[in-house]
């Protein structure tokens, strides 16, 4: 499928701008961009390319958009000698690149419309390249956008800067961000907080700072007791102690009463049973039933498991 969207719209647009041979494609280090068949196809095509993280700059692309209408769009003209931008010592971005940016936001797209549209359409573009930088570690680009935008706008999937970098676990983006005003309270377009997005990716010291300055979970109590289900399910004991950072009831039930004790307990999962009561489960909560994680355990004739709710019964 990449491969198909570069073969109908890289080299339709390298010949429509009479790039020539002298330009190098740039894309981000994603898993569908580096798979071998992708580097293959370029290969093949004897394409340049680089895997560089994202690194534009959103404001160099209205400055490029302006320079592009007043400069000779045509091989013909005179060769313009500058300097290459230096993002942290590596060149990224040249005169000419930035030239065929605003080439291509004159087309079509941007064709015809007033500044007034042009500077929405930018603007709703910002949110995305300050995830891009969030999730590549680029200070200095976020720097230069969010002097552009509000840290608490989001991009089409409502995911903010402060999202991306719960996600990433970018530690030092956190701190940042929430230096610059960042919301904790924000939802994105599948009901995700910056600190679920913590939790689920496992990253403790973001879950403690976020804990910190109140950063809710916005999660239903039963929702929270099926997640601690699957936990214990799934064996995960690190996605248990990020659960258990996050200050949850470790005795959340699901709609049927039964906790990650009941079922740590089913399983015959001692280690499990252990683990939840160090993080202050108790096996004295009631399913609809009536029953208890220890009733459980004597049913099934597990005393390794009943030695250890010794101090409850």
């Amino acid at each position: 499928m990449y491969r198909e969207i570069l073969a109908n719209n890289l080299l339709p647009s390298v010949r429509a701008l009479k790039m020539g041979r002298g330009w190098v494609f740039q894309h981000d280090n994603d898993p569908k961009h580096t798979a071998r068949a992708t580097m293959e196809w370029l290969w093949k095509k004897h394409l340049k390319w680089s895997t560089v993280g994202l690194t534009i700059i959103a404001s160099s692309i209205e400055r490029s958009a302006q320079q592009a209408a007043e400069m000779d769009s045509t091989q013909d003209g005179p060769d313009i000698v500058t300097k290459s931008i230096m993002i942290l010592g590596t060149a990224t971005r040249d005169r000419r690149f930035l030239r065929w940016v605003g080439q291509v936001l004159k087309l079509k797209w941007l064709k015809n419309k007033s500044q007034e549209e042009v500077k929405v359409m930018i603007g709703e573009l910002l949110p995305s390249f300050a995830c891009g930088c969030v999730e590549n570690n680029d200070f200095l680009s976020l720097q230069e956008i969010l002097e552009r935008m509000d840290v608490n706008c989001g991009d089409y999937d409502g995911t903010t800067p402060l999202h991306k970098a719960c996600e990433k676990g970018r530690l030092d983006m956190v701190k940042y961000l929430m230096g610059k005003g960042a919301s904790t309270q924000l939802k994105d377009r599948f009901g995700y907080t910056p600190l679920h997005l913590a939790i689920k990716n496992r990253h403790f010291d973001i879950i403690r700072i976020l804990r910190l300055k109140g950063a809710p979970l916005s999660l239903e109590l039963v929702r929270i007791g099926l997640e601690l289900i699957k936990v214990v399910q799934n064996k995960d004991y690190q996605l248990l102690q990020a659960w258990y950072l996050s200050g949850v009831n470790m005795d959340q039930s699901d709609y049927n009463g039964r906790t990650a004790l009941h079922i740590a307990v089913r399983l015959r999962e001692r280690t499990m049973v252990s683990r939840l009561l160090d993080y202050g489960a108790t096996p004295l909560e009631r399913d609809v039933w009536g029953w208890t994680a220890v009733d459980e355990a004597q049913n099934n004739n597990l005393p390794s498991i009943l030695k250890l709710f010794h101090p409850f019964t």
